[in-house]
């Protein structure tokens, strides 16, 4: 579980970062054909890990509230 949110930080802090060098180092022309390319390619992968590690979270949450439901019964 703590891997999945060290991932979801990681992924959410790290789009930006690769971006803002890019803008910063490169002339507008070169830097477009790069936003083109890789680095457009690594935030879009990004994008989908976040969206699929929130829904994978979101399945286990209700998955640990269906247990706990389970196990307040039993305990009845």
């Amino acid at each position: 579980l703590s891997r999945i949110i060290a991932v979801r930080c990681f992924s959410s802090g790290g789009s930006p970062s690769i971006k803002v060098p890019g803008a910063q180092l490169l002339p507008p022309v070169e830097e477009r054909r790069i936003g083109n390319t890789p680095f457009a390619l690594i935030s879009w992968i990004l994008k989908i890990m976040r969206l699929h590690y929130f829904l994978t979270g979101w399945r286990m949450v209700k998955m640990i509230i269906y247990m706990g439901k389970q196990c307040l019964m039993k305990m009845k």
